[in-house]
């Protein structure tokens, strides 16, 4: 597990080996200095963020910068490395932040905080070249963890500019701290923060949130902390779990109707199928950080919705905000410009709306390529999919000629093919979609069926003729 965490964090597979005069020994293989648990460092990736607090108070600036990086939503490890005379535990801060300029700001914060931004530094649990001190991620996190959130495959989930106000500053409270502590506690587990990292933030920060949580302790007879294990984080937890499902059943509806606002209009021009894949990333989003306001760089819209450029992609997005379906947010935070990343609110609809619909449930195959021009059977076919998959009893060849602005022979072209695959059925004279989900390679798959149907059929029609 150590040998996989350093290997991601490592530009390549040498490993720097120091003696204690910290003097450059020799150069070994990274699974070599990890086997012999020797003090070595590693020249870091580049979407790595190593910085290295040595100076006085470098526990409390490190700790700083760490809750600086999780409450935006970046995956951070914070590592102490022993005790020094008079001194407070070196500290080091690794975060994987992907684009070049947000990682810039960041490191350009970290400076701020007395912190030297390093190329080149000793991974987690790899020996000081005293070797009398070893550096070892705060709180006992365990290593799969570290693993999985300095491997990227943690998702970001930043605070909206609301929540994060209330945390740090205390904007819109309610006066009661027990209250304010469970609000607090209940946005972090939506935003999948673990019970010791809420409780680390609550112990440690420089926040209105710690200040507070401080405050009620006092107040309390609990000793410790057993008052928020034993009470708040349980009861949030519930909560949490509630607000989530309500949440996910809202956007799953959300997504039925906005289909069929894109799709069933007979009326409106023909709609694109890169502005349902936009639409459709967007309220992923929504799905995954609990929040209506989402902040995307273009080129994050283009990789994430597999768009052939980003002018394609925002091309798309203007026409979602032209319908009303997406629009520019009032309470955008403060973005770097140079990311040319904006924040947008998806518009929700009224409950009225919203009741009786189905839940269509996340829409994973118009990433993929499976309705991919050249790879897969053409966006055309995705978009009759995505119509009847919206559609309650089903549609006619002639509804779908008329919904989606295209000639009979061009639908039935399309449904021929997702009849083959079997992801819809004939019922009367409508179409239907069946539970089977769509996946790379399944019209494949479904054309060489088809050939090899052929071919038996015309090896035994030729073995019967051969007979008479």
């Amino acid at each position: 597990m150590r040998l996989r965490l350093t290997e991601q964090l490592a530009r390549d597979d040498t490993a720097r080996v120091l003696n204690d005069a910290n003097e450059l020994v020799a150069r070994v293989s990274l699974d070599d200095a990890v086997e012999q648990d020797l003090p070595f460092f590693i020249r870091v990736e580049r979407d790595v963020l190593a910085a290295d607090f040595d100076k006085p108070g470098a526990l409390a600036d490190a700790t700083d910068l760490y809750f600086r990086l999780r409450l935006a939503g970046h995956p951070a490890v914070l590592c102490t490395s022993g005790a020094y005379e008079n001194r407070s535990p070196r500290c080091h801060v690794f975060a994987v932040i992907d684009a070049d300029a947000e990682r810039r700001r960041w490191s350009e914060e970290a400076k701020s905080l007395r912190a030297d931004v390093r190329n080149e530094i000793r991974p987690p649990w790899v020996l000081h070249r005293s070797g009398t001190a070893r550096s070892t991620p705060m709180r006992g996190i365990a290593e799969e963890e570290v693993l999985h959130r300095l491997s990227g495959e943690e998702p970001v989930q930043p605070l909206n500019a609301a929540s994060l106000a209330f945390i740090a500053d205390g904007v819109g409270d309610s006066g009661d701290r027990s209250a304010d502590i469970f609000r607090a506690t209940v946005i972090l587990i939506e935003h999948g923060w673990p019970q010791w990292e809420v409780l680390f933030l609550l112990q440690h920060s420089d926040t209105w949130l710690a200040r507070r949580y401080g405050e009620a302790l006092d107040r309390r007879n609990h000793p410790g902390d057993t008052w928020f294990a034993r009470y708040v984080w349980p009861d949030a937890v519930q909560r949490a779990s509630t607000e989530r499902e309500r949440h996910l059943s809202r956007v799953r509806r959300l997504r039925t109707l906005r289909l069929r606002q894109l799709l069933g209009d007979a009326q409106h021009r023909a709609t694109r199928a890169t502005d349902v894949k936009v639409l459709e990333l967007f309220l992923q989003r929504v799905e995954d950080v609990m929040q209506w306001d989402i902040t995307m760089a273009s080129r994050t819209l283009q990789d994430d919705a597999n768009i052939g450029s980003p002018t394609t992609a925002t091309a798309a997005l203007q026409r979602l905000r032209d319908r009303g379906l997406i629009r520019r947010s009032r309470q955008s935070r403060v973005v770097d410009p140079r990311l040319r990343a904006r924040t947008f609110r998806v518009l929700s609809a009224a409950d009225e709306d919203l009741d009786g619909l189905p839940e269509t449930p996340r829409l994973e195959f118009l990433f993929d390529d499976v309705f991919r021009q050249g790879k897969g059977d053409g966006p055309g076919a995705g978009l009759t999919y995505c119509l009847l998959l919206a559609s309650e009893g089903g549609c006619t060849v002639e509804e779908l000629a008329s919904r989606l602005h295209a000639d009979r022979r061009t639908i039935h072209r399309h449904i021929d093919r997702l009849l083959e695959s079997g992801l819809v059925r004939l019922e009367g004279d409508r179409y239907a979609v069946t539970g089977l989900t769509p996946y790379p390679g399944m019209f494949a798959e479904a054309t060489i069926a088809r050939q090899d149907a052929r071919r038996r059929h015309e090896h035994e029609r030729d073995s019967w003729r051969s007979r008479q």
